[in-house]
């Protein structure tokens, strides 16, 4: 598990380092691999901007946010939904800006399995984009 943000250089393991970088003449997201002496190691991994922006506006025109309260009854968890904010998509550059500012970082899930059947085997849980609540409005507009 990796959180990696534009510009700054995070270790990731052992011997590896990870950083964001974007090329706006190419309209590429560039993940950038280094070993542990800090030299490139790989920049051939990439999210071409049409797909980010096509995977952004097809999945996430609306987001609600939801607030709950959660309390444990007879040992099963329950939920008391107090607030909803419904958030529309502002555009795609804002999404790329917030990625420069710092604001949205990629999470790459991958894990190994530590149990005996299937000990070693790695489960890759995919890439995600994940912002704060603090920063949705840098990205999305408040629906009212």
């Amino acid at each position: 598990y990796a959180e990696i943000f534009y510009n700054q250089v995070t270790k990731v393991g052992l011997w590896y380092y990870f950083e964001l970088k974007i090329n706006k003449e190419k309209r590429k997201l560039f993940l950038i691999v280094y070993d542990y002496k800090k030299e490139v190691v790989s920049e051939s991994t990439y999210w071409d901007f049409d797909i980010l922006k096509e995977k952004l506006e097809r999945k996430l025109q609306v987001l609600a946010l939801i607030k709950a309260w959660t309390n444990k009854i007879d040992n099963v968890e329950c939920f008391k939904y107090f607030k909803m904010n419904i958030y529309v998509l502002r555009g795609f550059d804002d999404f790329i800006q917030a990625i420069i500012d710092g604001k949205i970082k990629v999470m790459l899930k991958i894990d190994s399995h530590i149990d005996e059947k299937r000990y070693g085997n790695v489960d890759e849980h995919g890439v995600g984009f994940a912002i704060s609540e603090d920063a949705l409005t840098d990205v999305f507009d408040l629906y009212k």
